[in-house]
């Protein structure tokens, strides 16, 4: 009986913590939908945020640029494309980059 109790209380344990590891990935991933945001210009962008697209997504450009605040702090999220894809990112002030959705295939043109 002590060690069905003791079992009981590991599985509690272990399904609660886990159940904190979905919680905070969900939130994660959410991120991309629920920030407030304000369009800005790309030359109004911090350097830092600059410095990151130009190290880390080298054959892609800026093509629309916001800025937005998660739990009081501003972020930034970025349209980058380049001829075969794009991809959104979220930055933090700083150009560390919180959140990513890559390899998003580029819409072709509509053809009349």
């Amino acid at each position: 009986m002590r060690k069905l109790r003791v079992l009981l209380l590991l599985f509690s344990f272990v399904s609660c913590a886990l159940f904190a590891q979905e919680t905070q990935m969900e939130e994660a991933s959410g991120v991309l939908q629920n920030i407030q945001q304000q369009k800005i210009e790309k030359v109004d962008l911090p350097e830092k945020i600059r410095e990151t697209v130009r190290s880390k997504f080298v054959n892609y450009s800026i093509a629309k640029a916001a800025k937005g605040k998660i739990k009081g702090k501003p972020v930034y999220k970025l349209k980058l494309e380049n001829e075969e894809s794009v991809q959104i990112i979220i930055l933090s002030a700083n150009g560390k980059i919180l959140e990513s959705e890559k390899n998003l295939k580029r819409r072709s043109p509509r053809k009349s």
